[in-house]
């Protein structure tokens, strides 16, 4: 059985929507506890069980009807109930209002529009070939599907005949997650455990992205990650927002020429160029061996000198045969201020890439 709660002025991504489904959730929890949400509005539970114990799926829909006019009437929304054999057909069923009875699920199914698959591509092709049912789709040969329309379209090709009950892109992967951090509790305390732990901040900043997430998009919100490379500028990336985002670990690699530790704080989206010189004031290379031509003693940054009062490198990386022109040396300095920054040599000049908060 799929429960569908529609409100025509609200969006799936609506904080409020959100908070009206958790409410119906529990609602319906309390009489079908098995019940599952299957995305915004959306619900199914396993009605075969339930329908027995209450006297009859008609019966279990009055109830659950019943049980949610308050709430729906409260905010003007709808409730559409349907019943089929898996998934997909019963959210189907839902739209329709329909209780298919049991092993009628492939004829229910065979009605419908190609358009329910929800996939434009394949849609179109079949409506070209004067395919525009289910049903129609169904009568396929899977092997003549897999070779004009590919694997995904098999999958379609067995949700259609009723092989398989669930459509990839039913389910929106995300919608527990954003319940949970809709429902969670405040807490009291605003420090750090002492075996570690989440802090109340944690707890309030991860639903707040949350909100904004569901406002403003998944990509709305974005965390620094770091993965493995060989220089801070491949390392450090940014992602969305996961409440089970867990940092992106080393691998096993031994990521030869790494710059070694620590790594810059602050890495330029746009590195600057700077010229290196030596105590008598010649421009500072590398060599063909990978070294520093001189000793270097001062760098200028645009119209500024700087004293250098110690370095460490060259570290040169190589790149694989089919991209040696991204070969190149960094270069760590440390200015006679006490400011340390990161150079890079490209075989073309030098450029100013971090710098070490």
């Amino acid at each position: 059985m799929v429960l569908w709660i529609r409100d025509a002025r609200s969006k799936s991504n609506d904080v409020a929507a959100l908070r009206i489904f958790a409410e119906a959730l529990s609602i319906v929890g309390q009489r079908c506890p098995f019940v599952e949400p299957v995305r915004l509005g959306v619900m199914a539970l396993p009605v075969r069980s339930v329908a027995r114990f209450f006297g009859g799926e008609l019966a279990i829909c009055d109830l659950l009807r019943d049980d949610l006019a308050e709430l729906l009437e409260h905010h003007a929304m709808e409730l559409h109930i349907g019943i089929a054999d898996g998934l997909f057909a019963a959210v189907l069923a839902a739209s329709h209002e329909e209780l298919v009875a049991a092993g009628e699920t492939p004829s229910f199914l065979a009605r419908q529009a190609i358009e329910r698959l929800h996939r434009p591509e394949i849609a179109e092709l079949c409506q070209r070939l004067g395919i525009r049912t289910l049903g129609a789709f169904a009568m396929l040969d899977e092997d003549r599907v897999l070779e004009r329309f590919g694997l995904d379209a098999v999958h379609c090709h067995r949700v259609a005949r009723g092989v398989e009950p669930e459509l990839v892109g039913v389910r929106d992967p995300d919608i527990i997650k954003r319940l949970h951090l809709l429902e969670a509790p405040e807490i009291a305390t605003t420090q750090v455990g002492f075996f570690g732990g989440t802090s109340a901040r944690d707890e309030r900043a991860q639903r707040i992205a949350i909100r904004l997430q569901s406002h403003f998009g998944a990509s709305s919100v974005q965390v620094a990650l770091d993965k493995p490379g060989r220089d801070p500028a491949e390392r450090a990336i940014f992602d969305a927002f996961a409440v089970e985002q867990q940092t992106v670990l080393h691998d096993s690699a031994p990521w030869p020429a790494r710059l070694p530790t620590p790594s810059p704080m602050t890495i330029f989206t746009r590195p600057r160029d700077i010229q290196l010189f030596d105590e008598f004031d010649q421009a500072i290379g590398i060599d063909g061996a990978g070294l520093l031509s001189a000793t270097p003693a001062v760098y200028r940054d645009g119209g500024s000198r700087y004293g250098i009062a110690a370095w460490a490198g060259p570290w040169p990386v190589t790149g694989p045969w089919w991209r040696q022109q991204q070969r190149k040396n960094r270069l760590q300095i440390l200015t006679s201020s006490g400011c340390a920054v990161l150079a890079s040599h490209d075989g073309r000049g030098w450029q100013l890439v971090g710098r070490y908060d």
